[in-house]
């Protein structure tokens, strides 16, 4: 049975992890957005390991849109998924603004796939990490984050916020798609 994974109830047999959220439907936004799209409660709570993967397609990646967040990155355990001068870049409030950037730019008008790997489990700075990956290809590692976990019980699309209170900001020009939420907890 090597290589087959079965899904049941949140839980995935085969590959290491429990399925938090596993969402199969597209969106588009043409950057005009005034608010973001809401996916839900989603209910992870706080994760300290997790795999956050989906597809982009970008119309442009030489501005700053914020993509995907869990509301405002700046709250405590935050999170916010953009594309920076044309990279995958994450934010949050023990991340720093971009704390993470990826290695290599994206290319608009073509659907690319993203995973974030973040492992925050580690005793110390120096262990926490963030790797992300364009299409399978490794695009960087770095760590030193005092980020211990993340709090995935919502998820937003389209736009971002620094805070739970401010207005939605940065609107997402392109199409996102298939986004999956892994926890290795």
């Amino acid at each position: 049975m090597s290589g087959i994974m079965l899904s049941v109830l949140g839980s995935t047999f085969g590959g290491g992890g429990s399925v938090i959220f596993d969402h199969q439907y597209s969106y588009s936004f043409n950057g005009s957005q005034s608010s973001a799209t809401s996916l839900g409660t989603i209910g992870g709570g706080l994760i300290s390991d997790f795999d956050l993967e989906f597809e982009v397609n970008p119309v442009v990646t030489n501005s700053n849109p914020w993509v995907l967040s869990n509301g405002g990155y700046q709250e405590t355990n935050g999170f916010l998924f953009g594309i920076y001068n044309p990279g995958v870049a994450v934010a949050g409030a023990n991340i720093g603004a971009y704390g993470y950037y990826g290695n290599s730019a994206l290319t608009a008008n073509t659907w690319q796939s993203i995973k974030i790997e973040v492992r925050f489990s580690g005793s110390t700075n120096a262990s926490r990490t963030i790797t992300s990956y364009i299409n399978n290809t490794n695009n960087g590692s770095d760590n030193g984050y005092s980020e211990t976990a993340i709090n995935w019980n919502n998820m937003y699309i389209g736009m971002g916020k620094p805070l739970n209170s401010n207005s939605w900001q940065q609107p997402y020009d392109g199409q996102i798609r298939n986004i999956k939420l892994t926890s290795f907890d």
